[in-house]
């Protein structure tokens, strides 16, 4: 809001002091000579009439009573301001507006295969199902409370990373004046439907926000151990999660993906290995490469060669995993690696 304050104020001084100057300079050029028709002539002649008769009787008592007149100012500005301290005047600047979209964000841990998200997206698709088809007889004209659905994978804006862990639920709902719920009333409802998922990192359900928006409460917590900062983000939760009206806690201290880190042996260089030769053979059987690409008709298709799934779906399928050296010899990496 600031910003756009600045931009518009600095508009209209340009405006005023650069351009409307010179177009009222046109305007009487353009005038000049030329006698007014009798409109504008009564016109002028009724404002010169309250220039000279009302407005100048009004500042010649103001002037003579100057005391009384300032007094009058700052008693009208001060009983203005305890009117907003009091409470008897309300103001909020921006003002919560009934909507007809609400959201469900989904955040799962790192590594989570998108088959687990879309089965937590069907979970809550199934639950605003269930609260449509109740809430439908009880509609004007029985109609159904949810118009649509939208899924988004790989979004949620509150998550900051991408990914197939994460996704957006999105259900447009009936108007405000043909449906019997709020939207508030519809999150609660839907919060309750859909119980708790353990492997949830954080599920909020909100509605998308319009103008400045943010986290109603939002606490950065700074610290060199890791270990004490996440402890410390554990008991704040805790903390907040008492005072009733509290929903949607998250943190955004969260662990990534997990990591192997594999070092090359004394002499396993004696075989005429080394350590990118053996990164990429890891990554072509566990990721795929491309063999081979064949064209049929106008259509080009790539032949990838990587592990079968059950071969590559644990840690323990490294332990068989066996390196080609420059010789064609097989080599069991465990015993290049640590």
């Amino acid at each position: 809001m600031p910003i756009i304050l600045i931009v518009t104020l600095s508009v209209s001084l340009i405006e005023a002091f650069l351009i409307l100057p010179h177009h009222i300079k046109s305007s009487l050029e353009k005038n000049q000579g030329k006698t007014p028709n009798a409109f504008r002539l009564k016109l002028e002649g009724g404002i010169n009439w309250l220039r000279d008769h009302v407005l100048a009787s009004v500042v010649d008592w103001t002037i003579n009573w100057r005391y009384f007149s300032v007094g009058i100012a700052v008693m009208i500005f001060l009983g203005s301001l305890s009117m907003m301290a009091g409470g008897k005047l309300k103001f909020r600047p921006f003002p919560d507006i009934e909507g007809d979209v609400v959201q469900a964000r989904i955040l799962l841990p790192q590594g989570t295969p998108l088959s687990r998200t879309t089965e937590v997206v069907a979970h809550l698709t199934d639950a605003i199902g269930r609260i449509s088809d109740e809430v439908a007889p009880k509609q004007p004209g029985g109609k159904a409370l949810v118009k649509s659905i939208n899924i988004g994978f790989n979004n949620n804006i509150d998550a900051y990373e991408s990914g197939p862990h994460i996704a957006t639920i999105t259900v447009d709902l009936l108007g405000t004046d043909e449906r019997i719920l709020k939207a508030d009333e519809v999150l609660n409802r839907w919060r309750q439907e859909t119980g708790i998922l353990p492997d949830v990192i954080a599920l909020k359900f909100t509605e998308p926000a319009i103008g400045p928006a943010g986290r109603a409460i939002d606490v950065r917590l700074q610290g060199e151990d890791l270990n004490r900062l996440s402890a410390a983000a554990f008991d704040m939760k805790n903390w907040l999660n008492a005072y009733k009206g509290v929903i949607d806690l998250s943190d955004d201290l969260r662990p990534g993906k997990p990591e192997i880190q594999l070092r090359l042996r004394d002499g396993a260089k004696a075989l005429g290995l080394n350590a990118q030769m053996i990164a990429s053979q890891l990554r072509s059987a566990f990721f795929g490469k491309t063999a081979s690409e064949i064209q049929v008709g106008r259509e080009s298709y790539e032949i990838d060669v990587r592990l079968a799934k059950e071969d590559k779906n644990s840690l323990g399928d490294l332990e068989y995993f066996s390196v080609t050296a420059p010789g064609g010899e097989q080599i069991p990496w465990i015993l290049l690696l640590f």
